[in-house]
């Protein structure tokens, strides 16, 4: 049976997940709560709801806290009580200071009945992450993801219309021009908040870690800063955000071999992989990027989920 995407609608990504379950965080809660309820569930947003009303007003994202671990920090003293006093301060700040503070985090619904075209659309637009679900009776009922698409199309890849089968034999230098997905970069002897104020400066959402050479050895992105230790006391948080990226995320030296499955170890694709065989990447190791390298290992290129939408939806468009 041959499957449009046009013809889907956004009940029908959801309709076989056996749980779609809100997850939320209301806006008087802390910074601290909400990125230890982030770590705890394993996601990287939180929809705010104002507990008064019981409605959604916004969305807290990894993307937010960076910004705010930028701001905040970007004038940080490595004095003990100095930085004990500024975490502390970080910890106690409410929710509602944050949502958007990035500006890539527009609170966005749509009902279950639209269109998944339009639900494509919205999420092609790098400054959109994530997306409200409304049912029947106005309520929220949960978060749709870039990834979540991603998946469901990746899954029914050999069902799709004739014309994006062909674009899943198609080899990366066609689908997606190199020229167009420049890549940014970041030695692997840099601190993490460094890493993390590029992130924020560059208003992308992961950087490639190279080492001396120039090669891939690494991806840091905005969801890395669950992995902080936020024990203010102890000033664990500081320690690891003026770390090496090498140290924070465990890169191996040179001819070491990888024994620890907490180590990050880079997924790559070359220009003539298929498309297929990259949303196999994305969607098995559920990561948001993958990066393209060179017969050296250098990173040329990123693929990113937003990337892979704008192709879908435009060979979908198009047949």
């Amino acid at each position: 049976m041959t499957l449009y995407i046009k013809n889907w609608t956004v009940g029908d990504l959801i309709a076989n997940e056996r749980l779609f379950h809100l997850e939320y965080i209301d806006e008087e809660d802390t910074v601290l709560q909400a990125l230890q309820k982030m770590k705890q569930k394993a996601v990287s947003s939180l929809p705010v709801r104002n507990p008064k009303s019981n409605k959604f007003i916004g969305i807290i994202d990894v993307l937010d806290l960076v910004t705010f671990c930028c701001t905040k920090y970007a004038t940080v003293s490595l004095q003990a009580w100095d930085s004990y006093q500024q975490m502390e301060s970080f910890a106690k700040t409410k929710v509602k200071y944050v949502i958007d503070l990035s500006g890539r985090n527009a609170w966005q619904v749509i009902s279950h009945n639209r269109p998944l075209t339009d639900l494509i659309v919205m999420l092609s637009n790098p400054h959109i992450h994530r997306v409200g679900v409304r049912g029947d009776n106005f309520e929220i009922i949960g978060l749709v993801s870039q990834s979540r698409i991603v998946r469901f199309l990746y899954e029914r890849r050999h069902q799709l219309e004739e014309g994006l089968k062909k674009m899943m034999r198609e080899k990366v230098e066609v689908w997606a021009p190199l020229h167009r997905t420049r890549v940014y970069t970041i030695h692997m002897n840099d601190s993490v908040f460094n890493a993390f104020n590029r992130i924020w400066e560059l208003e992308v959402s992961g950087l490639a870690v190279v080492d001396d050479d120039g090669k891939l050895v690494a991806n840091i992105s905005a969801s890395d800063i669950k992995r902080t230790r936020f024990y203010p006391i102890v000033g664990q948080m500081i320690a690891d955000l003026y770390q090496p990226i090498k140290d924070f995320l465990r890169i191996p030296e040179p001819g070491k071999v990888r024994l620890k499955k907490k180590d990050h170890v880079p997924l790559s694709v070359v220009p003539h992989d298929s498309l297929e065989h990259v949303l196999g990447l994305i969607v098995s190791n559920n990561i948001h990027r993958v990066f393209v390298t060179d017969p050296n290992q250098r990173p040329i290129a990123v693929v990113a989920l937003c990337d892979l939408l704008r192709a879908f939806l435009d060979r979908s468009v198009h047949v």
